[in-house]
């Protein structure tokens, strides 16, 4: 059972849960985002160094949570224009065959096909939904799970644990 292939079609809706999946499990944009927030905050309470301290912590506090919303629409707005860029590129909404085996992972369309060793895919990790499956290039393979079987899901879920050494966080089923 180290290997497994099917296909796969992906709608815009998956692509971009994907992708919004992706920048939410990935503690360098999440520093970046948090961190960004705190110092604009930082810089806006420091400004105000004539007010007393109950008025730069509220400050502090107006400011971090107006580029907080800020930066939330800023990165709604990146993985949707990145999520369209991959349903509008040729061939982007065509079925996917996939092939999962131990020398690596497989995808072929209508338009594209490529092979890539393990030793590239970092982490996998699953939604409700989907497998996202994350390259060290920063590429990513959305899976969705829709018409699959559970036996299905459950086959490709026991190649990504025994080939990916990185980060996994699949659902725990018989191969865990």
């Amino acid at each position: 059972m180290s290997e497994v292939s099917f296909e796969a079609t992906r709608t815009r809706s998956d692509m971009f849960n994907g992708l919004m999946a992706n920048v939410l499990r990935s503690p360098p944009t999440l520093l970046w985002y948090a961190g960004g927030a705190a110092f604009i905050a930082v810089l806006a309470a420091a400004m105000n160094d004539e007010e007393t301290f109950p008025v730069r912590s509220l400050i502090f506090a107006i400011a971090f949570l107006a580029m907080a919303i800020f930066y939330s629409l800023l990165l709604l707005a990146c993985v949707y224009f990145a999520a369209r860029k991959s349903w509008s590129a040729p061939g982007g909404l065509v079925p996917i065959k996939f092939e999962l085996s131990s020398s690596g992972l497989a995808a072929a369309s209508a338009t594209a096909h490529g092979v890539s060793g393990w030793d590239n895919w970092k982490a996998a990790f699953e939604t409700k939904s989907l497998i996202v499956i994350r390259h060290h290039l920063g590429l990513v393979q959305i899976i969705p799970k829709r018409a699959m079987t559970a036996e299905m899901v459950e086959r490709i879920r026991h190649v990504l644990r025994e080939n990916i050494k990185g980060s996994l966080r699949l659902a725990p089923g018989a191969g865990a």
